[in-house]
C-alpha cells in the first residue's frame, strides 16, 4: 500500500492540483492525506477528483472553520473511518488480507522549541537517520 501525507498549503490553484495529480499518478498512491488545502472540499472540481480515482474521502471536523485535513482514496482500497476529530483522521484499512490502522494528524512546530539547548543537535541527528517503516517505527525504531 502506498500513501503520503502532504501539507499542500492550498490546493485551490491549478499548479497545486497539477502537482498533486502528478504525485498521485507517478507513485500510484492508494491513499493521500492532505493538510491545509485552504479551500472547501466542494470547490475541488469533480473532474479532478474523478481523473485521480478519488471516489471516497474523509474530512476532519474543525467547525466553524473549513476542514484542514482530508483523506482521499479510490475503490481499490477497503477503508473504514474509525475516528475523526478536529486534528485527526483514523482509518482501518484491509490490504492484502490484513487489517492496517492509519492515522493522520497535522504536525505543529512551536518556535519556543528552538530555545532548547539541544534543539539543533536533536533535529540534525533525527533527520540524518534512515527510517524504514511508519507510525510507531518512526518514533521508536
Amino acid at each position: 500500500m502506498k500513501m503520503v501525507y502532504w501539507n499542500i498549503r492550498g490546493i485551490g490553484n491549478p499548479e497545486s492540483r497539477i502537482t498533486h495529480k502528478n504525485l498521485f499518478d507517478t507513485h500510484k498512491l492508494n491513499i493521500i492525506f492532505i493538510a491545509e488545502p485552504m479551500i472547501p472540499f466542494e470547490n475541488v472540481p469533480h473532474l479532478f477528483k474523478r481523473n485521480m480515482n478519488i471516489i471516497k474521502f474523509c474530512l476532519n471536523n474543525c467547525l466553524p472553520r473549513i476542514p484542514n485535513l482530508w483523506g482521499l482514496w479510490g475503490n481499490d482500497l477497503d477503508a473504514t473511518v474509525i475516528f475523526v476529530s478536529d486534528q485527526c483522521i483514523a482509518l482501518e484499512i484491509t490490504f492484502q488480507g490484513k487489517k492496517v490502522f492509519v492515522a493522520a494528524t497535522p504536525f505543529k512546530f512551536f518556535k519556543s522549541w528552538t530555545t532548547h539547548a539541544d534543539c539543533k543537535r536533536l533535529v540534525k541527528e533525527t533527520w540524518s537517520k534512515y527510517v524504514f517503516g511508519g507510525g510507531i517505527v518512526e518514533l521508536y525504531g
